[in-house]
């Protein structure tokens, strides 16, 4: 309950509802990585809509992963593609994978 009210106060903050489909989890990611570095990565694969990467406030660092959402779904197959030749990125090499939908309570 407490997830399906967090995610409803950040979609109606932002005024952002992400695709999951056209997105893609990113592992592996330095900590010293922006937003901004992440996109213009990712652009090489298409249109890049949003990119989220979670901040650990504590510490000051982004937490090693993110989430990165494509226009269309032939970006997020490019994507996946070129993990087989282990895209890197400030130095890490980046896991690409899926974004799985957590199931609603």
């Amino acid at each position: 309950m407490r997830l399906t009210i967090v995610r409803f106060l950040r979609q109606a903050t932002t005024g952002y509802v992400s695709n999951r489909e056209n997105s893609i989890m990113v592992k592996n990611l330095s900590w010293l990585s922006s937003p901004m570095e992440v996109k213009e990565f990712f652009s090489k694969y298409g249109q890049v809509k949003h990119v989220f990467l979670p901040f650990d406030e504590k510490q000051g660092i982004y937490c090693g992963y993110g989430f990165v959402e494509f226009e269309n779904q032939s970006s997020v197959q490019d994507a996946f593609a070129d993990d087989y030749h282990r895209p890197q990125l400030d130095g890490n090499y980046l896991k690409i994978a899926k974004r799985h939908i957590k199931k609603e309570e």
